[in-house]
């Protein structure tokens, strides 16, 4: 599969930071981002690769050269002038052929099995799928709306107002996509053309753009703060730990615990409760509500659901699920997120019904004052 890295943009936000040199070499651990994506694709087979470059061009070819000493072809594609985040991609048109290709930002950590997402892009013969992931940082990213088959409805970029509620899917900027669809731009090829914008949400809502949701890790680099999150989450092994085949600890949390109902149309989160999730979610630890039960009468649960993922987001926390589970218990769960029970944790009053090995507590309050700190230290985020 051809694969196309976006690393032309300028950096804004990151360069109070790194005056000095492009975001895409901007370094963790010694090695420059691009350099931790190039060996993550070279891993997985992706080895012919282009890089469209512009700001700081110099800096990045002179570094990574023709990829050889990464195990890797590089080619590079010139921006002259900036083309925004997709312009570049109707230089490569006749290059791209007729087949899928993979497209990503050059500035993204990420530890991502990339086969589930090129084979959901092909079983469903959609123009477009989108890498989506629930992210801590709700305000400036885009989000997605989705149905039940993951359809994409909408594609909220930052600026265009949020619905009330909303579920957490953020688009991570990996997405497998169809050359067509460049074919489908009217406007000037010879200019800026933003990808979010100009090519992707033209699709919403006609069938032809989906999005498949991962709880593997993945981070933009845009901003100070997440460089920072970035670096610990690599140093501290979180990056790691979120990959499907690792092992996993996961925390299952009554939804009932997490979620008070005061009246009509009147949720809000318990005491404590977003950042109790918020540090679950920095150690690379799962975080799944469950429930056995149905939610307040009038509500169903995809509208709980969007309560309580946006209560959470504005504290910087996130779910990797809601679970409404038969009596049979998490047997099937543990399985498909290759979850270790012996490291988990079953909290709440549902643990009483469902219990598949996992380490109980019976009250949310008491676990978060004296189970979270040590559940932390095990995570190795404990301060």
């Amino acid at each position: 599969m051809k694969t196309v890295i976006m690393a032309g943009g300028r950096g804004m936000r990151i360069r109070e930071r790194f005056p000095e040199i492009p975001k895409p070499l901007i370094p963790i651990r010694g090695r420059p981002v691009l350099e931790w994506e190039i060996c993550s694709l070279r891993e997985q087979g992706l080895r012919d690769l282009t890089v469209t470059v512009s700001h700081m061009a110099d800096q990045i070819m002179h570094y990574f050269g023709d990829g050889e000493r990464l195990g890797v072809h590089l080619e590079y594609v010139v921006e002259q002038e900036p083309l925004g985040t997709a312009g570049s991609l109707f230089g490569l048109r006749d290059r791209l052929g007729s087949e899928p290709f993979l497209l990503l930002n050059a500035d993204t950590l990420f530890e991502v099995e990339l086969r589930p997402l090129v084979a959901f892009h092909r079983e469903h013969h959609d123009l477009v799928t989108l890498l989506a992931h629930p992210g801590d940082h709700l305000r400036d990213c885009s989000v997605i709306v989705s149905d039940a088959e993951g359809v994409v409805q909408e594609l909220l970029t930052p600026e265009m107002e949020r619905p009330e509620w909303m579920i957490n899917c953020v688009n991570t900027g990996l997405q497998v996509m169809d050359p067509v669809v460049l074919d489908r731009w009217t406007g000037d090829r010879g200019g800026p053309v933003d990808l979010d914008r100009h090519i992707l949400r033209p699709l919403c809502g006609t069938g032809e753009m989906r999005c498949l949701c991962t709880t593997e890790y993945v981070r933009d680099m845009g901003t100070p703060e997440r460089y920072e999150q970035g670096c610990r989450d690599v140093e501290n092994g979180i990056t790691k730990a979120r990959r499907l085949g690792s092992r996993k600890r996961a925390v299952f949390i009554d939804r009932d615990s997490l979620l008070a109902f005061r009246g009509r149309d009147n949720f809000e989160l318990v005491s404590g409760t977003g950042e109790a999730v918020r540090q679950i979610n920095a150690g690379g630890a799962l975080v799944f509500a469950v429930t056995v039960s149905p939610g307040p009468a009038g509500f169903s649960e995809m509208e709980i659901r969007k309560r309580l993922d946006t209560l959470l987001g504005r504290t910087g926390a996130f779910l990797d699920g809601t679970l409404v589970l038969p009596e049979t218990g998490l047997v099937e769960v543990l399985h498909r997120y290759n979850i270790d029970p012996a490291g988990s944790w079953l909290i709440g009053t549902i643990a009483a019904r469902v219990n598949p090995g996992c380490r109980l507590a019976r009250n949310w309050a008491d676990w978060m004052a004296s189970g979270l700190p040590e559940f932390a230290k095990q995570m190795g985020t404990a301060e």
